[in-house]
């Protein structure tokens, strides 16, 4: 299982570099097998080191690799833009620092939320990830595009623009706490919050 999962981003790295990988890796499936090489790194993670504590050095550490990573990335390999997320290319741009990047980003996270585990509010918010995960995108999309026509239309000054995009992001997370309550209140069954069986 180990070799499987670290060779497919190797694999959907070639495929991608020297072939016409949409007709041969369709559906984004690409993108799939990208997230299943992260999640077996977390079920590894689980299995040896969950219940140990996260110093905050670990975070520190973590968190300067990933953002020189991301600066890297930016100005040397253009990876700002949305659709080099959509098409994959955000992990595939250059396969060793990619992979840098993302591990130390996700290291850096699982270390500030050991640091931050008593905080009730984000414990509730990891707890129903699953369900925020899945109807936040689509909403903040929405939000994002009207942002986009505002910015556009009234060129706002730069403090309007932060309100602007705070305001969506406030408005994306109250929709997916209310989305949460409703699926744990009308189909529990059918989004994991009670056994379907």
């Amino acid at each position: 299982m180990h070799i499987i999962c670290l060779s497919l981003p190797i694999i959907v790295y070639f495929i991608q570099s020297y072939t016409n990988w949409f007709t041969i890796i369709p559906f984004n499936l690409s993108r799939a097998f990208m997230a299943t090489f992260f999640i077996h790194l977390g079920w590894c993670y689980k299995q040896k080191f969950s219940e140990k504590k996260s110093p905050i050095y670990g975070f520190i550490i973590c968190g300067l690799i990933y953002m020189i990573g991301v600066y890297v990335s930016i100005n040397y390999y253009d990876c700002s833009g949305s659709n080099k997320f959509v098409n994959g290319e955000a992990y595939l741009y250059n396969l060793p620092l990619s992979l840098v990047t993302s591990v130390s980003g996700i290291i850096a996270l699982f270390s500030l939320s050991q640091i931050i585990r008593n905080v009730h509010s984000i414990n509730w918010l990891g707890k129903n990830s699953i369900v925020i995960m899945l109807v936040h995108f689509p909403f903040l999309e929405r939000l994002n595009e009207l942002c986009f026509y505002y910015f556009r239309e009234y060129s706002p000054s730069t403090a309007l623009k932060i309100l602007a995009v705070l305001m969506a992001y406030a408005a994306t997370i109250i929709f997916s706490c209310a989305c949460v309550y409703l699926c744990k209140r009308y189909i529990p069954k059918f989004t994991g919050y009670k056994s379907i069986i």
